[in-house]
């Protein structure tokens, strides 16, 4: 497979986009014949080229295996990373994400948010509370809510009232999710009846690096006042942290922090390559 990966990843560099993935996926039938499966382009490589390369190879392949090929093309260092993956034939691989959910949903959960913080409010102390500042919380792994102590209209909710969530799932195991708001506008808060409080959520990277979360991200995330974002391809074996955002002792930090913590090392080296962005507040 890894012969396979080397010869096949030219191939796919020529003609694949920037920014773009291509997954490959094949077994040997009983006929030792090479089937493709789903993704598999035939007008972004040359199907001849690609089976002939096959043809070489089929001896070494065990028949009724599933072989999944991924690659990616990075545009900042414009190289194509790959991986592969070997599953029993009628399973494709097990990696599947799903957000966070609270019972009832999201609405369901800004209805509580937003009855409790308008019930408990001090009208006498308006302007004491951290009115255009975004709300921010974690849902652990079992479903746990926490809020991150940023902003003190969360004084004003009783956590007895929110029910627990089912938790996210990465790469098919529970995970936990980063959540922020938008910053709470105090007239329309107090003022409009249908104001609706917009929620954004994020996955974590690591749930707690002096007292924030480290997010990551598949694209670059416009909401928010992160001080630090780096990026890196995560790819099998790699971590060559490319610096968007932040100062030198920052970053360093944040990178140290990452290449240290072993908890992380599944996520970056996620089988699919591609790159990722990580940011902190």
């Amino acid at each position: 497979m890894e012969n396979l990966e080397h010869e096949l990843n030219p191939i796919v560099h020529e003609v694949l986009e920037k920014d773009r993935k291509h997954r490959l996926i094949f077994r040997l039938d009983s006929l030792n014949e090479v089937q493709f499966y789903q993704n598999y382009d035939r007008n972004l490589v040359d199907s001849q080229q690609v089976n002939l390369i096959m043809q070489s190879k089929k001896d070494s392949l065990a028949i009724n295996k599933l072989y999944e090929l991924y690659f990616f093309r990075d545009s900042i260092s414009d190289t194509t990373f790959s991986n592969y993956e070997i599953n029993e034939a009628g399973t494709f691989g097990g990696y599947y994400d799903i957000p966070a959910s609270y019972p009832g949903g999201i609405n369901a959960f800004l209805k509580v948010l937003h009855t409790e913080i308008s019930a408990n409010l001090d009208k006498d102390r308006i302007d004491y509370y951290d009115w255009n500042k975004a709300i921010s919380f974690m849902v652990d792994k079992n479903g746990k809510l926490k809020f991150i102590e940023d902003n003190n209209l969360i004084d004003l909710v009783d956590s007895t009232k929110i029910k627990k969530w089912q938790p996210a799932i990465k790469y098919g195991r529970p995970v936990p999710q980063y959540f922020t708001t938008e910053p709470i506008n105090k007239v329309k808060f107090l003022f409009e009846n249908q104001y609706r409080i917009e929620l954004y959520g994020y996955d974590i990277l690591y749930p707690s690096f002096k007292g924030y979360p480290i997010i990551i991200s598949d694209a670059l995330i416009k909401e928010g006042n992160y001080q630090t974002i780096i990026s890196f391809v995560s790819a099998r074996g790699l971590f060559e942290p490319h610096i968007i955002k932040g100062t030198t002792k920052n970053t360093t930090e944040l990178i140290n922090f990452i290449k240290s913590e072993t908890s992380v090392h599944d996520i970056i080296h996620y089988p699919f390559p591609g790159r990722v962005y990580v940011y902190y507040k």
